[in-house]
């Protein structure tokens, strides 16, 4: 078989680029904003609520609190004005759950005149633990649920 022939010459390969990886992830950091931003608004309507979040932990297991903008519990227990009451918060990880109790024992104490606030922190699967945790009667409360999809490689 004879040789191919080159119908006109390539230019030489550039040498290859190596990308690293986004210390944070733009879309979490977004997403946890715009979760914090939607409650900060319905709260100037409704001025208390009940928050359920499905997945409280922190986006990433175990790293560094420079992790915190992206960690949308964090940010709507932190919102201010303090008029969201209660807090149903489920995370299956317990390494999570401890760094969800640690987070809401470092807020700073209640202001005079300010309504107490309750946590409800439950270790488990949401779809097994929500329904049970939350049936109980509350006078029909306003309430904020969010359910967000976390990607099972995080």
């Amino acid at each position: 078989m004879a040789e191919q022939m080159d119908l006109f010459k390539l230019p030489a390969m550039p040498r290859q680029f190596r990308v690293r990886n986004l210390k944070k992830p733009i879309w979490t950091k977004n997403k946890a904003k715009l979760i914090e931003r939607y409650i900060y608004y319905f709260l100037q309507v409704a001025h208390n609520c009940t928050y359920i979040d499905g997945f409280a932990g922190p986006q990433r297991e175990g790293k560094s609190e420079r992790d915190d903008e992206m960690w949308s519990v964090k940010l709507v227990v932190e919102l201010e004005p303090r008029w969201i009451r209660r807090f149903y918060l489920f995370e299956k990880s317990k390494s999570q759950v401890k760094r969800i109790r640690k987070m809401i024992d470092e807020q700073p104490a209640r202001r005079r005149g300010e309504q107490k606030r309750h946590f409800t922190i439950k270790q488990g699967d949401v779809n097994c633990r929500a329904a049970k945790a939350v049936s109980r009667p509350t006078n029909h409360r306003k309430s904020c649920c969010v359910l967000p999809a976390r990607p099972a490689n995080v």
